[in-house]
This record gives structure tokens, C-alpha cells and sequence, in this order.
């Protein structure tokens, strides 16, 4: 199962990293959706924006870069993958995402992940393996992620973007169903600036002309912690300990493989 999880771990990245206003980027299409170059359909007409699009766009930007500012707080929800091209690949699971400061951790399925000074650490509970770094992503947190030339480049994506303000949350949508790869992006927030729900709408590579084929991906948070993330999340020790120069796993995870990736 935790194969199906490889292209599908990035959206709650996406927005647990408040990055979600790059959904539509090559690079993250790339790894969301791995293909071998298909058929481009013919070039969609691309709209013309108006201030109030504008502002929308900057919003959207604004709305990730705040959350990206948040460095001590724990997100969890739920993550569903409609793959209407092969239904067996479809896949619903629970997440949980946590930060302070340059730590992190997150949880999908079976899967953990830590990410200390110096020690970044993956934890797959399907095939009893840990797997240790002592490489740490150079992310961030409090550094903006999206700046002006990012919400240039998305612009000229094509999408028609709209706003909608509901109760209780207020959603902005990308449209454009004549893209190669991400017909639909919709972002779903309070009032107080925090997500709570994404949905994707991409193409099948192989057939992008074909809507019925679209893979469907949603994510709902249900619950923030903005007061601050639990602090066991963040021990390396709940999973290893020091044996003379290596790492060992702790009694609980015996029989587990530990393996070093430099």
C-alpha cells in the first residue's frame, strides 16, 4: 500500500508547508502525476485578468506564505485519491502533521517521518524498515514560500480564477479544463486564515482529454493546534537509540531494519 503513497504524499505537504498556490507548477505535476509525455491537447485561450483577479492571486499567496510563518503547531485530517483510470489505486488514509521551529514530523498511514537537527529519519511500519539521514531539509519555517514572480508564473497557467465566500469557510478556485495536467485546484479557508480542505482535479497523462479518467484528489483538515505541537513527536528516541557508534531500534520496534542513506 504505502507504493500507492510515493505520488501522494506531496499534497499534504502542499498544504501543511502552505504551498498549495503551486499546485499547478511543472515540478510538483511531475512528481504528482509521473508519465511518460502525452498527447498536449490543443492550447486553451488564455484569460485576461482584471484587478480583482489580481488581487485574488496575491491573496491566494498571502494565505499560504501566513501559514508558512506558523512554527509551533499540529494538523491533522484525512487524504482521498479517486483514481477514476484504475480504481485499485485509489486510496483513503489518515494524516498528521507537526512543527516547531525547524522540526517536523508528519504521519500518513504507515508511514512517519522526522526531521531533527541533523537527523532526518523515515519510519515504514508496512516493511519494518527505518531509514536515517543525517542530511536535514534546508525548508524553513517563517520564510515565505510564494513570492511575486511564483504568482506570475501560476498566472500564466491559464486558469480562471474565483472566489466564494461561505459560511464558514471562504474557498478559491483555479479552473481551467483544458490544462495538460491540473484541471481544478480549489483551497478552502477560515476566518482565521487557516486551510482546511484542497481538492485537485488531474488528468491522466496518457489520456488527458479524457475527464473520466481524472484522478480526484481531496485533503480536509480537521483539526489545528495552533497553541502548540505536542513535544513527543519530535523524539528521535521513541524509535532508536545509541548502541556504541550506530543507531538500534528501541525494544518496541524490534525486528525492525535500520538503513543509512547519505
Amino acid at each position: 500500500m504505502m507504493k500507492k503513497f510515493k505520488h501522494i504524499l506531496i499534497p499534504v505537504f502542499i498544504v501543511a508547508s502552505g504551498i498549495a498556490a503551486l499546485a499547478a507548477s511543472p515540478r510538483l505535476r511531475s512528481i504528482l502525476l509521473p508519465g511518460n509525455g502525452p498527447v498536449r491537447p490543443p492550447a486553451a485561450e488564455m484569460p485576461v485578468y482584471d484587478a480583482k483577479a489580481d488581487s485574488l492571486f496575491t491573496g491566494l499567496a498571502d494565505l499560504c506564505n501566513n501559514i508558512s510563518l506558523l512554527n509551533n503547531y499540529l494538523m491533522e485530517g484525512e487524504l482521498r485519491v479517486i483514481d477514476q483510470a484504475d480504481t485499485a489505486q485509489s486510496v483513503y488514509t489518515r494524516f498528521r502533521y507537526a512543527r516547531r521551529d525547524s522540526m517536523q514530523y508528519y504521519q500518513l498511514g504507515d508511514q512517519e517521518m522526522l526531521t531533527l537537527p541533523g537527523l532526518y529519519m523515515n519510519v515504514d511500519h508496512s516493511v519494518k524498515k527505518i531509514m536515517l539521514s543525517p542530511h536535514m531539509p534546508e525548508e524553513q519555517a517563517g520564510r515565505p514560500l510564494i513570492d511575486r514572480a511564483q504568482v506570475d508564473a501560476l498566472k500564466k497557467e491559464g486558469y480562471v480564477i474565483s472566489k466564494e465566500t461561505g459560511t464558514p469557510y471562504t474557498t478559491i478556485s483555479l479552473v481551467s479544463n483544458r490544462h495538460i495536467s491540473c484541471r481544478e485546484y480549489r483551497i478552502a479557508y477560515d476566518s482565521a486564515g487557516l486551510i482546511r480542505s484542497t481538492f485537485m482535479r488531474t488528468t491522466d497523462l496518457d489520456n488527458p482529454l479524457d475527464r473520466s479518467l481524472d484522478k480526484l484528489i481531496s485533503m480536509n483538515v480537521v483539526q489545528w493546534q495552533i497553541a502548540g505541537a505536542p513535544a513527543h513527536l519530535f523524539r528521535a528516541e521513541r524509535f532508536i537509540e545509541r548502541k556504541a557508534d550506530n543507531w538500534a531500534p528501541v525494544s518496541t520496534y524490534q525486528g525492525y531494519e535500520i538503513k543509512y542513506i547519505y
